[in-house]
This record gives C-alpha cells, sequence and structure tokens, in this order.
C-alpha cells in the first residue's frame, strides 16, 4: 500500500515509518527542509520536503496518490507568537485534509493528543484509576489555557468537518510518549531531565506514559481497524509524579525528591509558566513535568484497546530503562566527538 507520512522525521513518525517498510508498504516521508533525518537512516522512502503551512509544496507529496496519510506534524513548542501553533496545527491540517479530498485518498489517522480530552479528577491511590477518564470526556479549560491542547482540538474539529462531507478520518490520542532513539531530544527528554536536574521535591498530579512501539502500533491498527469518524486514546500507565520520580530514580541512580511540593504552590507555578510563555520562549510541553503539576492526567482506553485489537500496554519501566541505556550511549557517542574534534 502506498503510504504519505507527515511529520515522519519526529520521534513517533519515524518509528512508524520503519513499521511501515518493514510491513512492505511503499511509505512517502513529507518533511521539512531544516528536519534531522536521521531516524531516517536506511530506509527505502520517497523524500518530498515542504511544509504543512505552505499549499504548493504539500502538493508534490500527494501527487504520488498515497492510499492512506498518516498526519503527525504538529507545533509543541510554546512561542511568543502561540498564532503559530494553531496556523500549524489546525491549518496545516486543513490544508492536509483539502489535498486528500484532491487525489481521493482513502483514509488519514490523525495523530492528536490526549490532551483534547482533559484531565482526571484528583485520585489519593496511586493504582486508583477509577477516576481516569475515557474518549467520552471533554477539555473544559478556556483556549488561553494549555493553548497546545487547544490548537490540536481545532485540529480535531477540521477533521470532524470533513467527516461531514465524506472524508474517512480516524483520530488518535496518546498522551506523553516515551522510549529510546528520540534523537531530536537526546538532552532535553524525561530520562536525560531526571540525570541533567533531578527533581528536589515532589509534586502533585500524575501522567499516563504510553512506550513508543505501543503508539506506533495503535496508529497503524487504527489504518486497519479504526471506525471512520472515531477518536482512539492511546494510552499506556497512569503514574503519580512520586511513583514515577520513584522509578527514574531506581533505573538512573540518581536521587529521588524526598520533599513534597504542596499542591496549591505547585499549581501556582505551572500557572504562572503558562501565563507569562515569554519567560519561557522555548519550552517544550513534554520535557518538563512542571507543566503537568497539581492535575491527573490519567486516561482508560480499554474500550479504544478492544476495538482497535491491541494486546495489553508494554511494562513502562522497561520502556524507561531502554531509553536510559540509549541516552547514556548517546551521552557517550557525543563525548567522544568532541574529544576526537579537539
Amino acid at each position: 500500500m502506498k503510504i504519505l507520512v507527515t511529520g515522519a522525521t519526529g520521534f513517533i513518525g519515524s518509528r512508524l515509518c520503519h513499521v511501515l517498510v518493514e510491513q512492505g508498504h511503499d511509505v512517502i516521508v513529507f518533511h521539512r527542509r531544516e528536519s534531522s533525518l536521521e531516524g531516517l537512516d536506511g530506509l527505502p522512502l520517497k523524500m518530498i520536503a515542504g511544509d504543512i503551512t505552505d499549499d504548493p509544496s504539500l502538493s508534490p507529496a500527494f501527487d504520488e496518490k498515497p492510499e492512506v496519510v498518516f498526519h503527525l506534524a504538529a507545533r509543541h513548542v510554546h512561542s511568543r507568537n502561540n498564532d503559530r501553533l494553531i496556523e500549524t496545527n489546525a491549518g496545516g491540517t486543513r490544508r492536509i485534509i483539502q489535498e486528500a479530498f484532491r487525489v481521493g485518498v482513502s483514509r488519514i489517522v490523525l495523530m492528536s493528543s490526549a490532551l483534547t480530552i482533559g484531565y482526571a479528577d484528583a485520585v489519593t491511590n496511586d493504582n486508583d484509576i477509577t477516576a481516569a477518564i475515557d474518549e467520552n470526556h471533554n477539555w473544559l479549560n478556556p483556549p488561553s489555557y494549555w493553548q497546545f491542547a487547544w490548537s490540536k482540538l481545532y485540529a480535531e474539529r477540521e477533521a470532524q468537518w470533513a467527516g461531514l462531507f465524506g472524508m474517512d478520518i480516524v483520530i488518535c490520542n496518546p498522551f506523553w510518549v516515551v522510549g529510546p532513539n528520540d534523537t531530536y531530544r537526546l538532552w532535553s527528554n524525561l530520562v536525560s531531565q531526571f540525570i541533567q536536574h533531578p527533581p528536589k521535591s515532589i509534586i502533585n498530579g500524575g501522567v499516563n506514559l504510553v512506550a513508543v512501539d505501543d503508539a506506533v502500533r495503535g496508529l497503524i491498527h487504527a489504518m486497519e481497524y479504526g471506525e471512520r469518524g472515531k477518536r482512539y486514546l492511546l494510552c499506556g500507565k497512569n503514574l503519580s509524579f512520586s511513583h514515577l520520580f520513584g522509578m527514574l530514580s531506581e533505573i538512573t541512580g540518581k536521587p529521588a525528591p524526598q520533599l513534597s511540593l504542596p499542591g496549591s504552590l505547585s499549581n501556582r507555578i505551572v500557572n504562572y509558566r503558562l501565563r507569562f510563555r515569554n519567560l519561557f520562549p522555548n519550552a517544550e510541553l513534554f520535557d518538563d513535568p512542571i507543566f503537568f503539576s497539581g492535575k491527573y492526567f490519567y486516561y482508560n482506553d480499554n474500550e479504544s484497546r478492544l476495538a482497535l485489537h491491541l494486546p495489553p500496554p508494554s511494562d513502562i519501566r522497561e520502556t524507561l530503562q531502554k531509553t536510559y541505556e540509549w541516552v547514556i550511549n548517546g551521552y557517550e557517542k557525543q563525548i567522544n566527538l568532541s574529544a576526537a574534534q579537539n
């Protein structure tokens, strides 16, 4: 099958391309000219450079007549001009859909985010997922809060409108995807951050971590089994920050925080950082746990897992262990390269 992948040079996109090639598909990669192609080395791909916000540059990719499109390209960084989030994530999705209509694409798999579904009520037990939310929950915060979430929500609405006009679109909503080979974030992924800057305190709240291979499997199963117009959670393990930091401490050997930060204070910190984004112009949403403090991003994807014929999620500790080994190996390579250049 001929498949077009946008965002193919990213963490999830590059792994998706590897799996699609292994399955025998003919893969077309649409990427920005300045993107690193390191994660795609050695793959037999049709490479087309362009930008999803630029109509003329999109046409050559769709002139290849793909049967399926995986649309993963998105902007995550908080910047001084958050209109770019909407233009890239929602406007780019609209352009992808328009081109898909033009050439008769059979199905689009849109990768959104579980952030568009919202977050759970507070829980008191790390193992209690009774408060975890599913696909039927809705994000209730104003647009000024979590602008990335709103930009992806607008992208989903573009998809829903297209569905009304006959386009076959399936939406996938992973949360925090982790694993090795995140080449763009060797120095800033969750494990690297913990190694370089071990947290000084435990913060309230929790997150859902999903292994990258599980997220990719979910995307492919959405192509194969997803119901037109539906959105599917692609999740893994719900972890309180206390549990997560303890796990990372065991894996990395770095000290786990002992001091507990009051929920009211952690909420004020995250609200400050979201309100005064200009002070943190290059902050990546999924680099710093403080952005999620005070809230429980706990999800129940049982319905999605059943509908998409997905196996149980991978062991998240094992995934973090593999990520740690990849990070350490990457550090050593960087050090050796620097020494050789000097």
